[in-house]
C-alpha cells in the first residue's frame, strides 16, 4: 500500500471485536497479527488482514520500526511501549494510552490521536503532520523539533511541553492549553492560537507571522518581543504580559 493511498477497507470477516475489556495477547499472537498486517499492507487490502489491536495491553510492548500504517489501535494500552521508528501512517489511536512512550522519529503522518494520553512520550522528531490531536492530554511530553504542521491540537493539553524547534504552521492550537510550554525558535508561521492559553510559556525567537492570537492567554510569557507580535494578527482580546501591554 502506497503512503498517498486511501487505506484498504476491511471486511466484516476480517475484522475483530474490540468491545469489552481490555485483551492481552502474547508475544506470539502480536507477531502473528504483525506478520497479516504486513501482508495487507502489500497486498493493498487484498490478502492478510488488518491490525485490529483496538484497547489490547501492549504496556512495554517492543514494536520499534514496526510497519502499522493504517492499523486500529483506538483505546490500546502502550504505556512506556517502545515505538520509536515505528510507521503509525494513518493509525488509530484515539483514546489510545502512550504515556512514557518512545516515539523518537515515529511517523505518525494523519494518524488519529484525538483524545490520547501522551503525558511524558519522547516525540523527538516524530512527525505528526496532518494528526488529529484534539483534546490530547500530552503533559510533559517532549517533542523537540517535532513536525506538527497542519495538526489539529484543538483543546489540546500541552501543560510543560518541550515544543522547541518544533515546526507549527498552519497547525490549529484553538483553546489550547500551553502554560509553560517551551516554544523557543518554534515555527508559528500561521497557526490559529485563538483562545489559548500560554501562562510562562517561553517564546523567544518563534516565528509568528501570521499567527492568529485573538483572545490568547499570554500573560507572563517570556522572550516575546514586540517585533514578533508586530507579524502576528492580535486584537483587543489578545491578553499580553506586561512588559508589552506597558509599552504599547
Amino acid at each position: 500500500m502506497s503512503e498517498g493511498q486511501e487505506s484498504p477497507s476491511l471486511d466484516a470477516a476480517g475484522a475483530e471485536s474490540t468491545a469489552g475489556k481490555p485483551r492481552e495477547l502474547d508475544p506470539e499472537e502480536l507477531e502473528q497479527v504483525l506478520q497479516q498486517h504486513r501482508t495487507w499492507i502489500e497486498s493493498g487490502g487484498k490478502e492478510g488482514r488488518r491490525a485490529q489491536l483496538g484497547k489490547v495491553l501492549l504496556h512495554r510492548a517492543y514494536l520499534q520500526g514496526a510497519d502499522l500504517r493504517g492499523a486500529d489501535l483506538s483505546g490500546a494500552s502502550l504505556q512506556e511501549a517502545e515505538l520509536q521508528l515505528t510507521r503509525l501512517y494513518r493509525a488509530n489511536l484515539s483514546r489510545a494510552n502512550l504515556e512514557k512512550a518512545n516515539l523518537y522519529r515515529t511517523d505518525l503522518r494523519g494518524a488519529q490521536l484525538s483524545e490520547a494520553r501522551l503525558g511524558e512520550a519522547e516525540m523527538r522528531s516524530a512527525d505528526l503532520q496532518k494528526a488529529n490531536l484534539q483534546k490530547a492530554d500530552l503533559q510533559g511530553a517532549d517533542l523537540l523539533e517535532a513536525d506538527l504542521r497542519a495538526a489539529d491540537l484543538k483543546a489540546a493539553f500541552l501543560v510543560g511541553v518541550n515544543l522547541y524547534m518544533a515546526d507549527l504552521r498552519q497547525a490549529d492550537l484553538q483553546g489550547a492549553l500551553l502554560q509553560q510550554a517551551d516554544l523557543q525558535g518554534a515555527d508559528l508561521r500561521q497557526v490559529d492560537l485563538r483562545q489559548a492559553v500560554l501562562h510562562e510559556a517561553r517564546m523567544g525567537g518563534a516565528d509568528l507571522a501570521g499567527a492568529r492570537l485573538q483572545g490568547a492567554d499570554l500573560l507572563d510569557v517570556s522572550g516575546l518581543t514586540r517585533q514578533q507580535l508586530a507579524v502576528a494578527e492580535t486584537d483587543e482580546t489578545t491578553r499580553l504580559p506586561g512588559y508589552l501591554a506597558a509599552s504599547g
